[in-house]
């Protein structure tokens, strides 16, 4: 089955939940195919945050 293509949060959402994510995984509550599936989701919202961050930077960049 192929994977549904999400919809990119904005920064500060993406920060959220990935805040969120580290909670629960700090927690050691989670089993180890949980702790992964939410290890790559981080992964995935990290990248976001740093995509939002670099094209913040390009327009500063612009505008100076």
């Amino acid at each position: 089955m192929a994977k549904k293509q999400e919809k990119p949060l904005n920064f500060e959402q993406a920060l959220t939940d990935l805040n969120a994510l580290v909670e629960e995984m700090e927690s050691g509550k989670l089993s180890l195919e949980a702790s992964l599936a939410k290890f790559e989701r981080g992964v995935t919202l990290t990248r976001e945050c740093q995509e939002s961050l670099k094209s913040a930077e390009q327009q500063v960049n612009i505008l100076m």
